[in-house]
């Protein structure tokens, strides 16, 4: 749907801004559900020892989650697959 607003608007005046479609904060409500998804994926990974993966996401998504656990010492991320939706995997950091 923003797109769609976007192209409209783009084509009655061409030096409109950017329009961002936000229906309730949702854009705030995912990005905190990323956030605490990122921070459970971290504890299972160390709690486990072993790595987690993530959903298929958005290059947009999946940033969050690196950005989240980018100060964590103890997980690294990285992301795994090809095409636009690719998963986040979250590996305890080596020891030592």
């Amino acid at each position: 749907m923003q797109y769609v607003i976007n192209r409209m608007a783009g084509k009655q005046n061409p030096e409109i801004g950017r329009i961002v479609v936000d229906s309730e904060n949702y854009r705030e409500r995912k990005h905190d559900r990323l956030v605490d998804d990122a921070w459970a994926m971290a504890q299972e990974a160390k709690r486990r020892r072993k790595p987690v993966v993530s959903e298929p996401l958005s290059a947009f998504d999946r940033r969050i989650i690196h950005t989240t656990l980018h100060d964590d010492a103890h997980v690294t991320t990285r992301s795994l697959g090809d095409g636009e939706f690719k998963r986040v995997q979250v590996m305890p950091a080596p020891r030592g």
